[in-house]
């Protein structure tokens, strides 16, 4: 026969063991959150940096910002006098479609691409500088 005791330590050890995965978790969630925001507020600034000093570039479509400062749009025409077909960056804090509520991340959206997520800043950063970059530069 097992003993009383026994269970009873078995059960304080397996709540223990839930407790402390479940403050883990917590803990890895909002590290990981914390970075998003972070990963955001650089992107958010770069944005604004870089549309200040792009605006009236003749192959910029447009270049938006929430009002709620949640998305970024950045659009290029395909060639210099504004015809064809361009591309399209769309960065938000959350996915766009508000799919997976739980993760945190900057969201990138290229249409024929798959959406990606990004939590380190220099690399958000760096995704809307290279996309900018790349199409300003493209030749007629």
């Amino acid at each position: 026969m097992i003993e009383k005791r026994s269970i009873l330590n078995q059960l304080e050890d397996t709540i223990q063991s839930i407790q402390t995965h479940r403050e883990t978790a917590a803990d890895a969630f909002n590290a990981t959150r914390r970075q998003a925001n972070a990963a955001w507020a650089a992107v958010l600034e770069a944005a604004k940096e870089l549309r200040e000093s792009i605006t009236g570039h003749q192959r910029l479509r447009y270049f938006t910002i929430a009002r709620d400062e949640l998305s970024i749009t950045v659009s290029f025409h395909a060639q210099a006098e504004g015809g064809g077909r361009g591309e399209v960056l769309v960065m938000a804090r959350h996915h766009p479609d508000g799919k997976y509520p739980g993760t945190e991340a900057v969201w990138v959206r290229e249409p024929g691409k798959d959406d990606k997520r990004i939590i380190v800043a220099e690399e958000a950063v760096r995704h809307i500088v290279n996309f900018c970059a790349r199409n300003l530069a493209r030749s007629s």
